[in-house]
């Protein structure tokens, strides 16, 4: 029975392409196929080489390769280390290859034998070469996976590990058969991250299941690195446990922009808390999610106690609108009825409050549950104050039409007086005009003062009673087209040519003239002003004050100049408030009237009243007048 067992190895080994010896550690041959002996050109049958010692046969046979040193020197390091060789290379002489392979054979851990195989190229080549194409596009896929991905054996040693997992080959090369701590010991890391692995690998061995956990580690340059890693065990066939599959992915950024998120959040609640208005969120159906500080200071109630209560209980005016203009929010519409955006609620001292609000909506991220924010602000002594304006108006409506009933009523007392006054002089230098032989220079001197001081009484009423009509808003304009060139003739005939003092107005005109809109009166009133003071209060000067009209393509101008005593800076904040003049204008006459009513009138036609002066340089006023004042005041 043995030697039939014998021969039918003998057969199955002898049929097979491979060349095969199989020698004791002694090296005395136990088999050799007939395949081994053809490719090493041995021309004895394999059954007479059978216990034969074969030490010598690698060194007869070296000239078969490519490199007889080396291929001497590899079956030394072979017997050397007893380690199993799959698909080894071997370049013979002629330039072609063959595979080797070597399997040492152990009984109970002592060494037997050696069994070598060698196989034809072309064979082994071709299914090396397929398995290589496989091993190396799964090695190159799992090195360019953006995470670490390691295999663990059941004692948490490394059996695989990609380049994104450690980059260094060598390192990585070094750590298979390896743990963590060792790892750690090897690259100065501190021991806790071993331990903390371990502790969840166990915890994954021991739930069977995969467990997840977030690690973070320092750079060289202090700066801390985010990883998400899990432990997922994987069952074999039997339904045991083989080996651990270890995965982690940077997390870095996402836990940096978690934090800008919470940073921000924190602002924004920091911005909330700190605002002036009260600021309260509630849900679809009004119950109170957050009231802000602002919230508690004004009604007394914290955070807690209003909290799940609904905000309808508080408000006690303005509860249908709010609950309207809250429906529309819902459907993200805008509330069209601002009136209706207020309510009343009560304070800590149980007063009164109004509030203006208005609501926006927004959805929560995790739930999606829709929530509003309500912005309320305390309007309350804005109204009051509003309240006391407008009594206060009213009083001074009141009291100016008051005023301007008296200046009416005392205008028309005084011009019956002052009529009687003029006319009694009249008739007195007509008497005197029949007195042919009497000097009477003497007594006219005095008529021709009265005449002066009831013309300048009469000027004077109707300033008065002209400041009176503006303050309370009974002067409007009459706009009209005005021939502004032919307006500035006239009133040179009237007064300036010349005027008392015998100078005569500059006049000068730039641009092409055209009519302007524009009250004539008003007009009128404006240059008689502006001449009249540059003529009176330029009393010592030979120079003769200057009249600019300027026309451009969206403006006109006014300009008048002299070299008068001038205005002060400080004088130049109140000149044109009614009854105001200069500190330095001695004894010239004047009421501080004229100014006022040259800015009103200005005003009147959306114009710019420019002035610069300095005292002893006379003065520079210039108005500035649109063409079309509708159009100026709607840019305005």
């Amino acid at each position: 029975m043995n030697d039939l067992r014998s021969k039918e190895i003998s057969f199955l080994l002898n049929s097979i392409s491979d060349a095969v010896l199989f020698e004791t550690h002694e090296h005395t041959i136990l088999f050799v196929n007939r395949a081994f002996c053809e490719f090493f050109k041995i021309e004895a049958e394999p059954s007479v080489m059978i216990g034969m010692n074969c030490s010598n046969a690698a060194v007869e046979s070296a000239n078969m390769f490519k490199n007889p040193a080396f291929f001497l020197s590899r079956i030394e390091n072979i017997y050397a280390n007893l380690e199993p060789v799959l698909n080894e290379e071997v370049k013979l002489s002629n330039g072609t290859s063959i595979y080797r392979d070597y399997f040492p054979w152990f009984d109970e851990d002592v060494l037997c034998g050696h069994l070598w195989i060698y196989k034809p190229a072309i064979a082994t080549k071709d299914v090396i070469s397929q398995s290589e194409t496989q091993r190396s596009f799964y090695e190159h896929l799992i090195n360019n996976v953006p995470a670490d991905i390691a295999i663990f054996d059941l004692s948490h040693r490394y059996i695989y590990l990609n380049k994104t997992g450690l980059a260094n080959d060598e390192t990585r090369n070094w750590l298979i058969g390896k743990d963590d701590f060792d790892y750690c010991h090897h690259m100065n890391k501190h021991i806790s991250l071993a331990k903390n692995r371990r502790e969840k690998f166990q915890e994954a061995l021991r739930k069977n299941e995969t467990v997840e956990f977030e690690e973070v580690n320092l750079t060289r340059d202090k700066k801390k690195v985010y990883n998400l890693r899990r432990f997922t065990p994987i069952q074999g066939t039997s339904g045991k446990i083989e080996y651990v599959i270890g995965y982690g992915i940077n997390i870095t950024r996402i836990k940096e922009s978690e934090e800008v998120v919470s940073q921000n959040y924190e602002y924004l609640r920091e911005l909330v808390d700190s605002i002036g208005q009260l600021v309260v969120t509630i849900d679809t159906a009004g119950n109170i999610i957050y009231v802000n500080p602002q919230w508690t200071n004004v009604t007394g109630l914290t955070g807690k106690e209003v909290a799940g209560k609904s905000i309808f209980s508080y408000l006690q005016q303005g509860v249908a609108g709010f609950y309207k203009n809250l429906d529309l929010a819902l459907q993200n519409k805008p509330s069209k009825e601002l009136k209706e955006m207020r309510v009343v609620i009560s304070d800590s001292n149980q007063q009164p409050r109004t509030l203006s609000y208005y609501i926006t909506r927004f959805t929560q991220i995790i739930s999606a549950d829709k929530i509003f924010a309500v912005f309320f602000t305390d309007i309350t002594d804005q109204l009051n104050a509003e309240k006391e304006l407008m009594n206060a108006a009213i009083k001074e409506r009141n009291l100016s039409e008051l005023k301007t009933n008296f200046m009416t009523m005392v205008s028309h007392e005084l011009r019956t007086p002052l009529s009687v006054i003029l006319s009694s002089t009249e008739i007195l230098e007509m008497k005197y005009d029949r007195i042919a032989d009497v000097d009477l220079t003497f007594e006219r001197t005095y008529l021709s003062r009265i005449v002066d001081q009831v013309d300048k009484m009469t000027h004077l009423m109707n300033e008065f009673l002209f400041i009176s009509k503006i303050e309370s808003g009974k002067i409007m304009a009459q706009y009209a087209d005005v021939d502004v060139q032919t307006l500035v003739q006239q009133l040179m005939n009237e007064l300036y040519m010349p005027w008392k003092d015998g100078r005569t107005l500059n006049l000068e005109y730039k641009g092409v003239p055209r009519n302007v809109l524009f009250d004539a009166s008003m007009l009128r009133h404006i240059l008689t002003n502006l001449l009249s003071n540059a003529f009176k209060y330029s009393p010592s000067t030979p120079t003769p004050p200057l009249l600019k009209i300027r026309y451009s393509k969206q403006h006109w101008y006014i300009t008048v100049i002299d070299r008068g005593i001038g205005i002060s800076k400080e004088d130049q904040k109140a000149i044109c408030n009614p009854f105001v003049r200069g500190t330095n204008v001695g004894d010239i006459e004047g009421t501080g009237l004229g100014l006022m009513t040259i800015q009103f009138f200005t005003d009147q036609h959306s114009g710019v009243k420019m002035l610069r002066s300095a005292p002893g340089k006379g003065t520079i006023v210039v108005l500035k007048f649109p063409y079309h004042i509708e159009k100026a005041r709607k840019n305005d």
